[in-house]
């Protein structure tokens, strides 16, 4: 439990270290020609969509959360550990039908920020593919941050899953929520292991992220003979 309230704690402060690695490595290139101009669009959308995906993750957490508890639990406001920041989409001390209907329209909010800016986002990479210009390069980075950002959550998920597995085996010890509150984190988990491993897939092949293979160059013809 100790450590699943460390993850929980260190969640936030990556989150918040992840936006300032971000921004750094956008500030860090200003002083590069962009002969498009596209850079200062690039990063408005970088930002915006990567906010607004994590942000869609976050409420994902907490309506699956909030229906599993009202079909397995009866209701609810529990959060799974590794995940409390969840708390602020549950609308208070409710019930379990109003914090699913309260994560679902935060979750529809969120998505349609992620789709909207995501879709000019990848049809701006439709005309800086690569990593040819200042803008390309602002859209690797946003990449390589989704990419960090997801395989955090699945570890995050995994373990969570893994604790919860072990308390509705033995109720007597674990979260003390019971059986019940076991299997309805348990099954958060996976669908959010699930969610964010295929967001992670897309991303990654994509924009065509990792080590490129090199072409290897021919020899020089030898020179003749005078």
């Amino acid at each position: 439990m100790a450590a699943l309230s460390f993850i929980g704690f260190l969640f936030p402060l990556l989150f918040i270290a992840l936006i300032v690695l971000v921004v750094a490595a956008v500030v860090g290139g200003r002083g590069e020609p962009d002969a498009s101009g596209r850079r200062p669009y690039a990063i408005y959308l970088s930002l915006v969509t990567f906010v607004g995906l994590m942000t869609a993750i976050g409420s994902a957490v907490a309506f699956v959360k909030a229906l599993f508890d009202t079909l397995f639990v009866g209701g609810g406001n529990e959060c799974p550990p590794g995940f409390p920041d969840c708390e602020m989409f549950s609308g208070g001390g409710g019930s379990g039908g109003r914090a699913v209907v309260t994560a679902l329209l935060v979750l529809v909010a969120s998505a349609a920020l992620t789709y909207l800016h995501g879709k000019k986002l990848l049809e701006l990479r439709g005309l800086e593919p690569g990593s040819s210009s200042p803008a390309a390069r602002v859209i690797q980075v946003f990449a390589y941050a989704v990419c960090f950002m997801t395989v955090f959550a699945i570890l995050t998920a995994a373990v969570v899953a893994a604790t919860a597995l072990v308390e509705a085996v033995d109720p007597q010890g674990g979260f003390g929520g019971g059986r019940d509150q076991a299997l309805s984190t348990l099954l958060t988990s996976v669908v959010i292991a699930a969610l964010t491993g295929w967001i992670f897939r897309y991303t990654w092949s994509y924009f065509e992220l990792g080590l490129k293979p090199t072409t290897p160059t021919a020899p020089p013809p030898p020179s003749a003979s005078p």
